[in-house]
């Protein structure tokens, strides 16, 4: 994640939204990089008392808390507004559906946030080359079918969605092709009514 670190935006950043965090790897991560900043990781029931113990173990209890909700329906699960929102490896499940997703995402998203989304593919343009079918077979079952089709959509549904300055970059995991998407909605951050971090913790209501 060194390139939301260096990112415009970041250092000013109070509020992050870790979709799907699963063991809260980034959250924590980003949280040490930002000494301002606070996270909630939105998990399902059954993980999210195992993402909680991880967040226990790395002494983040106070900056970072872990609440069940559904993607589909952010705005009932939580009813914050975020200068941060991340989402990795998740939108296999909602194939024909992300646009809608990507939007109730933005609806929550500060003015000036910003939006990271990050997944895999099973290929940079959903094609099989010549002798590198099994590849692309073995690099799915790996995976877990958590793979995506077509990501030459996706810098359009940003932009659609009001995102400037939409940044992608393709790498490989050894679960196959993956690309992270950073975008900056558009619009100033706001002054945050509270400074102290450990009342915005307080606010936050952070929970074991």
């Amino acid at each position: 994640m060194k390139e939301l670190v260096s990112y415009p935006g970041f250092p000013k950043s109070e509020f992050l939204l870790d979709i799907g965090g699963s063991q809260g790897i980034y959250s924590i991560a980003l949280c040490q990089e930002n000494n301002k900043l606070l996270a909630r990781i939105l998990e399902q029931d059954h993980v999210a008392s195992l993402t909680s113990s991880f967040i226990w173990e790395y002494g983040m209890e106070n900056r970072i808390d872990v609440r069940i909700g559904d993607i589909k329906d952010l705005k009932k699960s939580d009813t914050w507004k975020y200068d941060i929102v991340l989402i990795s490896n998740l939108l296999y499940n909602y194939p024909t559906e992300k646009g809608d997703v990507l939007e109730n995402i933005s609806q929550i998203l500060n003015p000036g946030g910003i939006l990271v989304f990050n997944h895999r593919f099973y290929s940079l343009n959903c094609d099989v080359k010549p002798g590198s079918g099994v590849r692309e077979i073995d690099r799915a079952l790996n995976g877990f079918g958590l793979h995506l089709c077509h990501p030459e959509g996706f810098k359009e549904i940003f932009e659609e969605l009001g995102f400037l300055n939409v940044y992608s970059k393709p790498y490989e995991t050894a679960s196959g092709h993956a690309i992270l998407y950073i975008g900056t909605k558009e619009g100033e951050l706001p002054e945050k009514a509270l400074e102290n971090p450990v009342e915005l913790a307080s606010k936050l209501g952070n929970r074991r």
